[in-house]
């Protein structure tokens, strides 16, 4: 029998936060696998038997120590990483799974992540699948455009998606920090970019804004242009060849914390990137005393600015979601239902209409497409 036989059971890195319990939930509804939820705190996880069996234990698992997690990583035929901030974790999980040959799930990871394992994978290959960006931005993001791509009548007439994701929650300390974080590209400051021409270019402020209506907000939301990883992937493998993508957290006060962090540049640093995570941690909180979650995305298909497909998803619990989205990631793969190896995003493992079809089961989200939408034209937004 060799290593890769002996692997068993799911391993939860951070199974007891908002989002990891949400995963561990949907994995008991959904398969039948042991699962291990591991934490920094060695209390017992509370999760129900099913069937009169307990199948979740608990360990005491430092992701920092990276013996002990190469040791950990290697027993399990799956491990998924809900901790986080993303931005400080890094690759370390993927690399150590990687090396042990386990397939791997990362609720996070973001660009840099991305990026360079991807760099690494050229060198040394993958055995296995290892997962980036798998939660709702990244994720679903690139998921749900891909969809809408795919049913399109004639997706080699399109030369140019809009893309809006707007997003508003009381965000834990680990989520703001990797939003802070990101409005600074992860590290290499884009600006306000988008993609013309097969050239990435850069807008000024005054012309970097945009708004998007969705039915269940009273009021248009604005948004401003974000770089996108994931979205530019996803552009390059269907050779399209102009991309604007959009984005905002719509709470107010924590809208007024990401313009004022992106503008004085408080992600550049640990210290003022902890405290403007602080501060959105706390102004979105403020926010949901009077909002409710929401997310959003708007995919606009266009050929030669003549509106072709507009569509849009939506939900209202977004750490319920992303849990469920990482969740369906794990049980895909699970069932065999993610072919390939090495270094990928959700939208490049999973065929979307098969994740789709899972996440319709759940019953906590909505999306439809308009197709041929030719009386509206887009303006350009950029000179």
């Amino acid at each position: 029998m060799n290593a890769q036989q002996q692997k068993s059971g799911i391993l939860v890195l951070g199974g007891k936060g908002q989002v990891g319990h949400e995963v561990v939930q949907y994995l008991l509804d959904k398969t039948s696998h042991m699962i291990v939820v591991a934490s920094r705190s060695a209390t017992p996880a509370d999760f129900p038997k099913r069937d009169g069996i307990q199948r979740v234990s608990t360990k005491h698992i430092d992701v920092m120590d990276e013996p002990s997690l190469h040791s950990h990583c290697k027993q399990y035929s799956l491990v998924i990483s809900c901790v986080g901030p993303s931005g400080i974790i890094g690759d370390r999980v993927a690399k150590a799974c990687k090396t042990s040959g386990t397939a791997f799930i990362d609720a996070g990871g973001y660009d840099p992540v991305f990026q360079g394992l991807k760099k690494d994978e050229k060198r040394v290959p993958s055995s296995v699948p290892l997962i980036i960006n798998v939660g709702l931005l990244p994720g679903l993001s690139g998921l749900f455009p891909k969809y809408v791509l795919e049913q399109s009548y004639d997706v080699s007439a399109i030369d140019e998606i809009e893309m809006q994701y707007v997003g508003r929650d009381a965000w834990s300390f680990n989520s703001a920090w990797d939003i802070i974080n990101s409005l600074g590209g992860f590290g290499i400051d884009r600006g306000f970019a988008y993609f013309e021409n097969n050239i990435l270019l850069k807008a000024p402020f005054r012309q970097a804004k945009s708004a998007v209506n969705f039915p269940a907000l009273d009021t248009p939301a604005n948004t401003m242009l974000v770089y996108s990883e994931e979205a530019l992937e996803l552009v390059k493998e269907c050779d399209i060849h102009n991309l604007r993508t959009y984005g905002t957290n719509i709470g107010p006060r924590a809208m007024k914390v990401c313009i004022l962090a992106k503008l004085l540049g408080l992600y550049k640093f640990r210290f003022t990137n902890n405290f403007a995570a602080r501060l959105l941690e706390k102004a979105s909180r403020k926010d949901l005393e009077s909002l409710s979650p929401f997310y959003g995305i708007q995919v606009t298909l266009l050929k030669g600015k003549e509106i072709q497909s507009n569509a849009q998803l939506t939900l209202t619990n977004t750490y319920q979601a992303t849990g469920k989205t990482i969740g369906i990631a794990a049980r895909c793969v699970l069932e065999g239902k993610c072919t390939k190896a090495g270094v990928l995003m959700l939208h490049q493992a999973i065929a979307s209409s098969t994740f789709l079809s899972y996440l319709e089961e759940e019953n906590i989200a909505e999306w439809s497409i308009e197709q041929n939408v030719k009386k509206h034209i887009i303006e350009e937004k950029i000179a």
